[in-house]
């Protein structure tokens, strides 16, 4: 019996020897687990805190640029609006003398009050009156273009016929296009429907465009206008010329306020590089759109489109 107690005391401490030395390992693993994880909870705290300062200090800085980008905006917009303002009141104020000018020199021109002698005064007498009318469209335009930024350019809509005032403008460019040998075509139908839009407006811009076309026609050229209904309803009149036409790089610029091609500085044209732009914004006031195509050495082709909302529809 003794010898089977030693045996079995003797296995017995050989299995709790080996379950102790499982737990060591077990433990020793435990630890070693233990200590990673803490020390990736420690990187992912400390990176977590990183990260969250980092995000504070761009949040900073995204509202200082904010607030820089706000105070620039705020700059330009008065900017804008006193340069409005300016152009508006320097043109109401130019105005007042210049009709003076134009009413006194017309009246010498027609030597309303009797003859004024040597026929040379009477030629002086219409170049004033010519010099200040070319001066005070060009004021007007100042107004327009001020007005067009503030948003404060004003219809007043009534049902008009377009071909009337199409060439009521052609017929004030006549002396223009037979000075410079232009021929100039119309081809705008006789059943257009009519508009509803501002009158004044719609032949200032035919004016625009016309003069436009004629001034950078080449002798012997023709500038042609023509208007149709398309089949969306919208109404489009175009004014092409087959003058010297455009890079795209002009295209994209010269619809700009005061911007004007480098052809027509070298060449010395004469012009403010506002016409276009009273064009654009005017056709908009309408709630259309205007459109240029034009390639160098084919001409140019300039359209204005009112949306079908301006087209009156006349019971058949």
């Amino acid at each position: 019996i003794g010898g089977l107690l030693t045996v079995f005391w003797a296995a017995s401490l050989t299995v709790l020897s080996d379950q102790i030395a499982i737990i060591l390992v077990f433990t020793a693993l435990y630890a070693a687990v233990t200590t990673k994880v803490a020390m990736s909870i420690g990187q992912t705290v400390r990176k977590s805190l990183e990260l969250a300062a980092t995000n504070q200090a761009l949040a900073h800085k995204l509202i200082d640029a904010n607030q820089v980008l706000n105070k620039a905006r705020t700059n330009a917009e008065n900017a804008d609006r006193a340069k409005s303002e300016f152009l508006a009141n320097i043109s109401h104020e130019l105005r007042t003398p210049l009709n003076a000018i134009l009413g006194f020199s017309d009246v010498l021109k027609q030597q309303l009050w009797g003859a004024i002698g040597d026929p040379r005064y009477t030629e002086y007498a219409a170049d004033i009156h010519d010099s200040g009318q070319h001066l005070l469209s060009l004021i007007n335009q100042l107004l327009d273009i001020s007005q067009a930024d503030a948003g404060k350019l004003q219809l007043v809509e009534e049902e008009i016929d377009i071909v009337p005032l199409v060439e009521d403008a052609c017929h004030l460019l006549r002396e223009v296009a037979h000075s410079q040998q232009v021929s100039l075509s119309l081809s705008l139908g006789s059943d257009l429907p009519p508009l509803l839009a501002d009158p004044m407006r719609v032949k200032q811009i035919m004016l625009n465009l016309i003069g436009n076309a004629l001034k950078y026609s080449a002798e012997g050229g023709m500038v042609t206008v023509t208007a149709a209904l398309s089949g969306s309803g919208e109404f489009t009149v175009a004014v092409r010329d087959n003058g010297a036409g455009m890079s795209p790089e002009e295209l994209a610029q010269v619809k700009k306020a005061f911007t004007r091609t480098k052809r027509a500085i070298v060449s010395g044209t004469e012009g403010s590089g506002l016409g276009l732009a009273i064009v654009e914004s005017m056709i908009a006031a309408h709630g259309g759109h205007f459109q240029l195509q034009s390639q160098p050495g084919e001409g140019t082709t300039a359209q204005i489109i009112f949306p079908a909302s301006r087209v009156v529809r006349v019971a058949a």
